[in-house]
């Protein structure tokens, strides 16, 4: 698969800056613009449930043979189909559980954050607690977020776009300092 682990490394570097880079821009998306932001993320959310939905309905009936009987397999394109609908036309419904989910995605990654300040301090890194510290502060802010995911609106939506972009802006401080102390690898 790899040839070396220094190749496994730099490919995980990668991958890890480029979705730092991607939570970067999520979070600027929503702080500047929270409504438009949202909008687009449900009706792009929606669009993506149809065409799962489509897919699978036409692989179904492409490939197999017509009964008499429903078929259990029908059951998750045609709630995913409806799911879809009611984002597009409804995007306040998801607007409203947005809040838990993004709760939840900054609690985890601010776990594996305080792993990886953990790690740094294992290895004698001098700056450990700084990753620590915003970890325990995307901890923090999700929780916060995850339960009392209604009392915001708007500035709740841009300040998980603040939060997105420390998020971000850590992992790529993390893979910068790895990559200038190539000892800790």
């Amino acid at each position: 698969m790899f040839d070396k682990p220094q190749q496994f490394l730099q490919r995980m570097k990668n991958s890890y800056l480029a979705i730092s880079v991607v939570y970067v821009i999520f979070g600027l998306c929503l702080a500047i613009r929270p409504q438009t932001s949202s909008s687009v993320i449900c009706f792009a959310l929606g669009l993506i449930c149809i065409i799962f939905c489509a897919i699978s309905l036409l692989k179904f009936y492409g490939t197999i043979q017509r009964t008499a009987s429903f078929d259990p397999r029908l059951i998750l394109p045609i709630i995913a189909g409806i799911f879809g609908l009611v984002i597009m036309f409804r995007p306040a419904i998801v607007i409203s559980i947005l809040p838990v989910i993004v709760g939840l995605i900054l609690i985890i990654s601010g776990f594996v954050k305080f792993q990886n300040g953990m790690s740094l301090k294992q290895c004698g890194y001098e700056k450990w607690w700084l990753v620590t510290t915003f970890a325990l502060v995307a901890v923090g802010a999700g929780l916060l977020i995850f339960f009392n995911p209604f009392g915001t609106g708007i500035v709740f939506i841009r300040i998980v776009g603040i939060f997105f972009i420390i998020d971000g802006v850590l992992s790529i401080f993390s893979i910068i300092s790895l990559k200038n102390n190539q000892r800790y690898l």
